[in-house]
C-alpha cells in the first residue's frame, strides 16, 4: 500500500495534463478564429483592390491555419488518448495490488 500515494499523485497529474490540454487547444481555436476573420477580411479588401497577389496569399495564409488547427487538434487528441491508456495501466496496477 506503499505506493498508493504515488498512485493517487500519477492519477492527479493525469487529470490535470488532460485538462490544460483542453485550454490550449480552446485557445489555438479562439486565436485562429481571429487570424481566420482578419484574413478573410484582408480577402475581400484585396478582391475589392484588384489585388490579385495578395487574394492568393490570403487564400495560402487561410489554408495553412486551417492546417494547424487540425494538427494542433490532432495532437491534442492524441495525447488525451495516451493519457486514458496511462491511467487504464495505473487502475490495473492498483487492482493487482493486494489491500494490507
Amino acid at each position: 500500500m506503499a505506493q498508493a500515494p504515488k498512485l493517487r499523485r500519477l492519477d492527479q497529474r493525469i487529470r490535470r495534463s488532460k485538462r490544460s490540454g483542453k485550454i490550449v487547444l480552446g485557445v489555438v481555436v479562439v486565436v485562429s478564429l481571429v487570424f481566420g476573420l482578419t484574413l478573410i477580411e484582408g480577402l475581400f479588401l484585396a478582391r475589392e483592390a484588384g489585388r490579385q497577389d495578395l487574394v492568393v496569399r490570403a487564400w495560402v495564409g487561410l489554408a495553412l491555419l486551417v492546417g494547424l488547427t487540425l494538427f494542433s487538434a490532432i495532437l491534442t487528441r492524441r495525447q488525451h488518448r495516451i493519457l486514458d491508456e496511462a491511467r487504464e495501466d495505473l487502475e490495473a496496477l492498483v487492482a493487482e495490488d493486494p489491500p494490507g
